[in-house]
């Protein structure tokens, strides 16, 4: 990757961490072999460190915040994860995208996770807000150091005081083949995500 992992230890007014997280860190910090180890102790911790709530934050609502409330949204669980694994030197990203979370249903709404980078390992995907690593139920749709820098979008509003819409629309569909290999055949499956955006009332989408 172009960008150095390095920038990832910067710290952001939503993943700035507070006591809280120095004590999620030192309870990690306990009978680990290695980092990849700790890692994992790490997002289990987090998991175990607020209960999910929905509507009961907000996009503006930091780590530290989330914690006081012990509360939050997937977001949530994302910051604190990323303000802990920091706060230790671990360079750590916030992912935005989906989850495709009933084969059944198509319908989907954003879901967020946190990649963490391990040296001679590479960037390892979390998400504290199912207690696991990701698998191919999830769709990477932007990256950044948090949720208002990996926003999936971004508006303006010019010379206008009404209200604003948004409307979405997100279909997800899982797809199935089957590759050839030395030993026989084998079956992976892949997820096509398709996304529309619709802009109402002068609101600029970019």
């Amino acid at each position: 990757e172009k960008v150095n992992p390095l920038c990832f230890l910067r710290e952001t007014h939503l993943t700035k961490p507070c006591k809280r997280i120095e004590k999620i860190s030192n309870e990690a910090k306990k009978n680990n072999k290695n980092l990849i180890e700790f890692a994992h102790k790490l997002n289990l911790i987090v998991s175990n460190s607020i209960n999910y709530v929905s509507g009961s934050t907000t996009i503006s609502t930091s780590s530290k915040d989330a914690l006081k409330q012990k509360k939050g949204v997937c977001q949530d669980f994302a910051h604190i994860l990323i303000s802990a694994a920091r706060f230790n030197n671990l360079p750590a990203r916030y992912i935005n995208g989906f989850l495709l979370e009933e084969t059944t249903s198509g319908e989907n709404t954003t879901h967020a996770w946190v990649e963490i980078f391990i040296n001679d390992l590479g960037w390892i995907a979390f998400d504290p807000s199912h207690k696991k690593c990701i698998d191919d139920k999830y769709i990477r749709i932007s990256t950044g150091y948090d949720f208002e820098d990996a926003s999936t979008i971004k508006g303006v509003k010019t010379n206008y005081n009404g209200d604003e819409f948004l409307d979405t629309k997100v279909d997800i569909e899982n797809c199935q083949w089957t590759l050839l290999s030395l030993n026989g055949y084998s079956e992976e499956v892949s997820v096509e995500i398709n996304i529309n955006y619709y802009k109402l009332n002068n609101f600029k989408i970019f």
